[in-house]
């Protein structure tokens, strides 16, 4: 291939440029003219000289050579063993044929352009070994024709464009170019992350670019990149864009596509060219999210989900059903030695020590006696994000009535039915859900001296909703409804003990050991709203959480006709959190993941309460706190008001 094929024919001839990089010999602005090693040294171009540059290094140093005023063409022509080490212009270079020639074994370390280089034909002209080490464009390279000439055994091993390059001259039979890599010529890296363009073609290869990188713009009304070499790897990174398409009749070994998307919940269309003609060895599209998003391509188009409202409704789902639970605590559970002796055959209705936090006073223990009672809950539990996750918050809040009696002597039973709900919103917009609960439970407890054990069973069913706000070109929400249910069995033991008289009134200190399990079902769904809607299948949940605790109790009959408790309870807290993966489609491709949030926890709890009791009224408030490693902190009250019968 000609070294310059194409070229217009007019009069700046390559006879025209040596003659005139002849006559440059003295530099303008320059004293006296250029000797055998004048620039041996570091040379810095006049401000507003014009002339063409004579640059060369034939002396034992290397030359820097620094441009920030306005300067003609630059000649540049030297011994390899003599490289000119930095070549840094930050003005404007104005050339005729070239505004840059290397040729004859000229080596260049490093070219570093911010400012203009323009020329009529060739920006940069590299021919017979000519060779840049590192050549990084933050300004503008332009010419009326090619901006980048690589031939005749010549090489730029990495050339960094994020300014613009460009071939500007248009019509038919008009050779331009942005980057013109001939036969023989080769480029290792070409990284271009702002704006490479020809009228004809962006780059044409028929040498060897080892590894092609884009980010920015490649444009060309013929074909973008025209490949009759060989590029090693073409690597289309996100933010790529190809405009006029790739033409190869050569060889590329690897294509490979990038997609970045930084929210979760996501629509979004890419961009794969078109290749005509010979087609990639192997061709790979890598799509990148966030980490808690998981994604599915299709073509040129890749949807994402966010996938920590999933663990977000786990989380909601242990929280809520433990408050439920807790509303199964046997009033009057366990009375204290101290207060049984004192009160019992005083008073069936006195003030007695129990177990719970939330207890209210209990009968004398006689077969037949009842409560009934109302209580409600409501709670906050806020979870910090983590690198799978965003933090997210879940309120929730419910109540219920039920009925408990002395079934026979040391054993108490009771049920309750009750209606609640949660709401989950999640960190950075992303969505959210909510859930309308039914549930009901059962209770019984055997007391054998200051010994108890309890168990209970509650279980319920939910009716679900949940968003996804989705960015894409014009945003959508995805909307979710489908139906839950749970079941959570529960067993405690404890032993009360008397710490005898303080202050008027009974003390007592309770160890208790909780064991409560909870098997929670989702349905599958479809999602509707968005453009491309989520399908779920059905899905479950496990946990298994220990609690141990001290339960301290005061007791005191010292305001008249009132009776008073208070209430703390300090202690640990462990989980075991599981289930299946989740599982569904999305772009009518299949879809799963692990849910966030199914692992082992360990943490603190606390409580403080007060119970006010007057004749067979009594009314209970009490307040729980739970801090899980890795900042996931609860906060839950309850009020309970219960009248014996």
């Amino acid at each position: 291939m000609p070294c310059c094929p194409g070229r217009p024919a007019h009069s700046r001839s390559r006879a025209f440029f040596r003659a005139a990089a002849t006559l440059a010999l003295v530099a303008g602005g320059l004293s006296g003219s250029l000797g055998t090693n004048a620039l041996a040294v570091d040379y810095v171009n006049p401000l507003g000289s014009t002339d063409v540059q004579k640059v060369y290094n034939n002396g034992t140093a290397p030359t820097n050579f620094t441009n920030a005023g306005t300067s003609g063409g630059l000649d540049a022509s030297n011994n390899p063993t003599n490289p000119i080490a930095a070549f840094n212009n930050s003005g404007t270079i104005n050339g005729g044929f070239s505004a840059v020639n290397l040729r004859d074994y000229t080596t260049i370390n490093s070219l570093t352009n911010s400012g203009n280089i323009n020329a009529s034909v060739y920006s940069f002209y590299l021919f017979n070994h000519a060779d840049i080490t590192t050549l990084t464009n933050t300004g503008t390279i332009s010419s009326e024709y090619t901006a980048f000439i690589i031939g005749g055994s010549s090489s730029i091993t990495t050339l960094n464009n994020s300014g613009i390059i460009r071939g500007i001259v248009g019509g038919p039979n008009t050779w331009t170019r942005g980057i013109d890599n001939q036969s023989g010529g080769t480029i290792g890296t070409l990284t271009n992350s702002g704006t490479l363009s020809g009228y004809q073609y962006g780059i044409t290869s028929g040498g060897t670019i080892t590894t092609l990188n884009n980010s920015g713009t490649i444009i060309g009304t013929v074909a973008a990149i025209a490949n009759s070499g060989t590029i090693g790897t073409l690597n289309l990174l996100t933010g790529s864009t190809i405009t006029g398409g790739i033409s190869n009749s050569g060889t590329i070994g690897t294509l490979n596509v990038y997609h970045t998307v930084t929210n979760a919940n996501f629509d979004s269309t890419f961009s794969v060219p078109t290749i005509s003609g010979n087609q990639p060895g192997t061709t790979n599209i890598y799509v990148t999210t966030p980490a808690n998003s998981r994604s599915v391509s299709v073509g040129g188009r890749t949807v994402g989900i966010d996938t920590s409202g999933f663990g977000a409704n786990g989380q909601s789902v242990r929280q809520v059903t433990g408050s439920i639970s807790r509303l199964a605590n046997t009033n009057g559970l366990v009375q204290s030695i101290g207060a049984k002796i004192a009160m019992q055959n005083a008073d069936p209705y006195a003030t007695t020590s129990d177990l719970c936090a939330d207890g209210a006073p209990a009968p004398a223990g006689k077969v037949g006696n009842s409560d009934f009672w109302i209580r409600g809950f409501t709670g906050r539990n806020k979870v910090d994000a983590t690198a799978g996750s965003v933090d997210y918050i879940n309120t929730y809040s419910g109540g219920a009535v039920g009925i408990e009696r002395d079934w026979s002597e040391g054993v108490r039973a009771g049920a309750f039915i009750g209606a609640g709900a949660t709401d989950n919103n999640l960190g950075g917009g992303l969505g959210g859900s909510a859930a309308d609960l039914i549930f009901m439970g059962g209770y019984a407890t055997k007391v054998m001296g200051t010994f108890f054990a309890k168990v209970g069973l509650t279980g319920g069913r939910g009716n679900n909703t949940g968003t996804r706000n989705i960015a894409a070109a014009t945003p959508e929400t995805a909307l979710a409804d489908y139906d839950s249910w749970y079941l959570s069995p529960e067993a405690s033991v404890g032993k009360v003990y008397d710490l005898g008289q303080r202050l008027g009134g009974t003390l007592t200190v309770t160890p208790v050991l909780t064991v409560r399990y909870v098997y929670a079902h989702q349905d599958g769904y479809t999602e509707t709203g968005a453009t491309n809607n989520l399908t779920m299948n059905d899905s479950h949940s496990t946990t298994v959480e220990e609690r141990a605790e001290l339960k301290f109790t005061y007791a005191t009959e010292a305001f008249g006709d009132y009776r008073m408790k208070l209430n703390a309870s300090v202690g640990g807290l462990g989980q075991q959190n599981g289930g299946g993966a989740m599982s569904g489609a999305l772009l009518g491709a299949p879809l799963s993941f692990a849910t966030p949030g199914n692992q082992n926890f360990t943490g603190l709890v606390g409580g403080l309460g007060f119970e006010i009791s007057r004749g067979k009224y009594t009314f209970t408030a009490y307040g729980d706190y739970v801090r899980l490693a890795g900042g996931n902190t609860d906060i839950s009250a309850n009020a309970v008001f219960s009248v014996k019968f």
